[in-house]
């Protein structure tokens, strides 16, 4: 078992492209934003949305909003979005991206200078991507049919700044490895691309498999106090986590289950459900076998009464 080290959290259905990059960064379990709350993500440092979605954009917008009022950044690509009804690209937080199309690679207009990114395969032309409006702030920015158009730039929420990102930029940087685009983004997210999270472990001890699951003693440092345990199981909905005999909160981590820290020697029992399905299917198969029973003794039935007719 080892302490969960993700202080990035990408949300969305490009996540997985973020964590390519920067190994660093843990893939959300489900690409809704408003699927999390904000006490959940105030245990990272940055949430990185990156083609992320919603049931309902204002609730989404909300939990936004409460984890940066409660100090977390946020960094915004939206690239993938869902598009506004009123608007032909996505709106979030009162940003919208306006789509554009390029033939190649722009020039980037950075407050340290000019960085001119690298070109696009000849397969992904024209490059399709949008560009933020509605920037209270424009950090970082490209010559657009004659006018600044934003690569970077930010918008105050709750009295805090929130990133967003345009140009297809973390896209971009997966297709090229471009140097610029990688140190970009890494300069936002916090992270060195490529560099893998530091993981600190503690063994399972007396472990022993039951017939209902598994269970062992986990020692957990005291300095892990307030962090999640990460346990060496699929995160099943089959599996019940218990820790010291009281059930525990279980959340998914890269598809592993993990449990909050708390300091001490402890005892885990991991118990196998029979998920729900497999009590409709038990329910389906019972029916089953006694309709094929029935069929089976009416027609033995229809068929003694025919040979009664024949004989007699």
């Amino acid at each position: 078992a080892f302490l969960s080290p993700y202080r990035v959290l990408a949300i969305g259905g490009h996540a997985g492209n973020a964590s390519l990059l920067f190994p660093a960064v843990e893939t959300g379990a489900s690409p809704f934003i408003d699927d999390y709350d904000a006490g959940s993500l105030s245990g990272y440092a940055t949430v990185f949305l990156t083609g992320a979605r919603w049931r309902s954009r204002s609730q989404a917008e909300a939990v936004v909003t409460e984890y940066v009022r409660l100090g977390g950044d946020v960094v915004v690509d939206l690239t993938g979005f869902p598009s506004g009804v009123l608007s032909k690209g996505p709106t979030f937080l009162g940003v919208t991206g306006e789509p554009i199309q390029l033939a190649d690679a722009p020039t980037l207009r950075t407050a340290t200078g000019d960085v001119r990114l690298s070109g696009f395969a000849p397969d992904v032309r024209p490059w399709v991507a949008v560009v933020p409006q509605a920037l209270d702030r424009v950090t970082v920015s490209f010559s657009h049919l004659g006018q600044p158009a934003a690569v970077v730039g930010e918008k105050d929420v709750g009295g805090r700044p929130v990133c967003f990102v345009g140009l297809n930029l973390p896209y971009h940087a997966l297709l090229t490895g471009d140097p610029e685009a990688l140190r970009l983004l890494g300069g936002l997210l916090g992270l060195e691309p490529a560099a893998t999270a530091a993981r600190a472990s503690v063994p399972l001890q007396d472990y022993r498999a039951t017939k209902d699951g598994y269970e062992f003693t986990l020692t957990v440092p005291s300095e892990w106090q307030g962090g999640r345990v990460i346990l060496p199981f699929a995160a099943l909905d089959s599996l019940a986590v218990t820790v010291d005999g009281q059930t525990t909160e279980v959340t998914a981590v890269e598809h592993l289950l993990a449990i909050p820290a708390v300091p001490g020697e402890r005892k885990i029992v991991l118990t196998v459900k029979a998920p729900p399905l497999a009590l409709v299917g038990a329910f389906v198969s019972v029916l089953a076998a006694l309709f094929v029973v029935g069929y089976v003794l009416t027609q033995a039935g229809r068929t003694q009464v025919k040979r009664k007719e024949v004989t007699g």
